[in-house]
């Protein structure tokens, strides 16, 4: 475990009362990234909606609505980029008693309806470690990741980048931005998650 830790050097934003977020640059060798990112933008993914009143506060009737993906948990613990996900959660926590608890890619595209949210990781505390898959991403296209404060303000916004990854509490609100009309692609993310015991 050491040796991955000591390789990850996260650049930490702060939030709100402790809480923060950990940005990490190239934190998987480039052969590495561009296999898992071609694999994962390749995939079989799903419409995925969520018809909750509760998420549909400012913008009406419209449901929370874009492509998704769930990985095998067994599996991706197999995959040869796993630990490098973990040790990035452990930096995050300060703690390496992390359980593996969902893996799933999003694919977001211009025009899908997106929420301010929390992460539900098995009503624990826990974190999520997203890493953007795109291996090609123009600042113009947009899709950047917003993180609020309690209060609602807008704390730090997170751009795309191939191979980035970001990692944050699930007590932090956040939404994630869909491209513009002008992106050529849609914006697609790992989201490996993490739980811990209290």
């Amino acid at each position: 475990m050491a040796s991955f830790q000591a390789s990850l050097s996260p650049k930490w934003l702060n939030i709100d009362d402790g809480n923060r977020v950990a940005v990490i640059d190239d934190m998987l060798e480039s052969a590495v990234f561009a296999k898992l990112s071609l694999a994962m933008i390749a995939s079989p993914f799903k419409n995925w909606r969520i018809d909750d009143p509760n998420k549909q506060t400012s913008s009406g009737s419209i449901p929370c609505d874009y492509l998704q993906i769930d990985l095998d948990v067994g599996d991706f613990r197999k995959h040869p980029s796993f630990p490098m996900f973990h040790a990035a959660a452990s930096i995050y926590l300060g703690r390496d008693d992390l359980f593996l608890d969902r893996v799933f890619c999003n694919a977001l595209q211009f025009g899908d309806a997106v929420y301010t949210h929390k992460d539900y990781i098995s009503g624990h505390p826990g974190v999520t470690v997203m890493m953007f898959l795109n291996q090609t991403w123009d600042p113009n296209w947009g899709g950047e990741i917003v993180f609020f404060n309690k209060d609602f303000d807008a704390r730090a916004c997170v751009n795309p980048k191939a191979g980035r990854v970001v990692i944050f509490s699930n007590a932090i609100n956040h939404r994630p931005g869909m491209p513009t009309r002008n992106s050529p692609e849609i914006r697609v993310t790992l989201n490996v998650r993490f739980s811990h015991a209290e």
